[in-house]
């Protein structure tokens, strides 16, 4: 039987803070190049160990959770801000354009200057 289940409906106040310590990095240092192995020790946890916990609570991997937040931030900027995608790209902690625009569409399903213009109507 397994003793954890998916959290992501739940209230913030019941989530194990291994994990909202985990999120408060993650959100405050999106813009710079982050390691699984910095992020598993601040949960106390091995890489491996972090990874099934991390997977079985949120239904995301570590990667596609840092890549929400980070396409989420995105989003913010593509409708108030006047940056161009790349700079935009960069901002938010992406080091390649395509990376950037391949994972902004399978996110959103929409490439970002599509979402640009979309919120321009």
């Amino acid at each position: 039987m397994n003793a954890y289940r998916p959290i992501k409906d739940i209230d913030r106040k019941y989530w194990p803070s291994f994990l909202i310590n985990v999120f408060k990095y993650i959100e405050n240092n999106h813009t710079k190049k982050l390691y699984l192995d910095e992020i598993a020790k601040r949960a106390n946890l091995s890489k491996y160990h972090f990874c099934k916990i991390f997977k079985i609570l949120t239904d995301q991997t570590v990667i596609e959770y840092v890549n929400t937040v980070r396409i989420e931030k995105a989003k913010k900027l593509l409708k108030k801000s006047f940056f161009n995608i790349t700079e935009i790209c960069f901002k938010v902690g992406y080091s390649d354009i395509s990376n950037f625009n391949r994972t902004f569409k399978k996110v959103v399903g929409i490439s970002p200057s599509e979402y640009r213009e979309n919120q321009t109507r």
